[in-house]
Order: structure tokens, then sequence, then C-alpha cells
């Protein structure tokens, strides 16, 4: 199997049902954290190679971790998801790089956007 990984920050057990669902098609390794801070600690541990990060849940938001993993890897791939996001945090998180996805959204829509961040992947 490819030799790839990701970070997956969010706290809502339908949208991380999906998240992992699809992730599970495309990446060997799926780290899960649900808060901005366990995923903080992840990212300190080690590198991943697309991070998927909720806007809002406990403890740090999207946008810090983000702000963070952008420090760390600057050229690291990363979707940011949200139901809240508003023109302000929407800008902010694409002017850090990341890509948006509002929810809700289907397999397909979350695949393809995987697909545009990580066009290396197999499959």
């Amino acid at each position: 199997m490819h030799d790839t990984s990701v970070l997956i920050a969010e706290d809502d057990p339908l949208v991380l049902d999906i998240l992992v669902r699809i992730c599970k098609e495309m990446f060997a390794d799926i780290v899960v954290r649900d808060s901005g801070s366990e995923a903080m600690r992840a990212l300190e541990l080690r590198s991943f190679d697309l991070l998927i990060t909720d806007l809002r849940m406990p403890g740090e938001s999207g946008l810090t971790l983000l702000a963070e993993s952008r420090r760390r890897a600057p050229t690291r791939p990363t979707l940011l998801i949200s139901g809240y996001a508003d023109e302000d945090v929407v800008g902010e998180a694409r002017r850090l790089g990341a890509e948006v996805l509002h929810k809700p959204f289907g397999a397909n829509v979350l695949r393809q956007a995987i697909r545009t961040l990580c066009p290396d992947l197999p499959g």
C-alpha cells in the first residue's frame, strides 16, 4: 500500500465518519484527533502528507492549527472544513494556503478536494 499519512482534526462523529471512510481509500496511515489541542500535539510529534481540520472544535481552532502546520511544513496540503466559515475566515484560511470545504459535503466532493490537494496519490 502507498505510504502516505493524513491527520484529521474533527469533533463531529458524523463528519469524522465520512472523512475516515474516504481517507482509507487513499492513505495508508490515518491519525484522528477530536480537538485542536490534540491535533497540535500530533503535529509536534510527526509529519503528515495532508492535514484535514475542522474550523471550530474544542481547544485550538482550525485556523490556529493551520497556522502551526504552515510554520512546521510550509507546503503541507491542508483542507479546512466548516459549516460556519464567514468570508473573513475563508479569506484567512486561503491566505494561509488551505482549501476550504463547506459542510455539508458529500463523499465525491471530499474525494475531489483531496485529489486536488494531493494529486500524486495512487488510484
